[in-house]
């Protein structure tokens, strides 16, 4: 016991031990992340990608048959591990979508709030996208996945740089 008084009254302990705290602070927040790709049920949705579609409200700005470069920017996205709502109703409000087509040309809806820092994956048998170049019909078979929390909004945005 005198040893552990005697290096809690050195500086340099004092020092170490605050470190260490700082430290783990720090790295809890990062424990409870998750990535993009581990929302509850669709793991595999970034797997196989041909085609990557980007939106704004209806508007599409851009597509990507090359989509590796954009593929590895979504999946930096990190997400708080539990959702922020477990709402899988397909009438919440997103200003962005992700389309991802995968060689089975499944379609899959990445939807992102207008600041970025929430999304959710609109997934099910009844949404459908009405745009100006017709209908887009999703992957039959999953419910919607519940609404996540973004822990990283800057790089969802990055996918929008144009927008800004």
């Amino acid at each position: 016991m005198d040893k552990i008084k005697s290096i809690i009254r050195k500086p340099a302990a004092v020092c170490i031990v605050a470190a260490v705290i700082i430290l783990l602070a720090v790295a809890v927040p990062e424990i409870t992340a998750a990535r993009i790709d581990d929302a509850e049920g669709y793991g595999d949705i970034f797997t196989d990608v041909k085609k990557i579609f980007f939106y704004h409200n209806d508007n599409n700005f851009f597509t990507t048959l090359a989509p590796a470069k954009k593929l590895r920017v979504i999946k930096r996205v990190k997400i708080k591990s539990e959702p922020v709502s477990e709402d899988r109703s397909t009438d919440r409000d997103s200003e962005y979508r992700i389309i991802i087509e995968d060689n089975s040309e499944n379609k899959f809806v990445l939807s992102v709030s207008g600041d970025f820092t929430e999304m959710w994956i609109d997934d099910n048998d009844t949404y459908k996208i009405s745009l100006a170049a017709g209908e887009m019909k999703v992957d039959e078979g999953r419910a919607a996945s519940f609404t996540y929390s973004v822990r990283n909004p800057k790089v969802l945005k990055s996918l929008f740089p144009e927008d800004e």
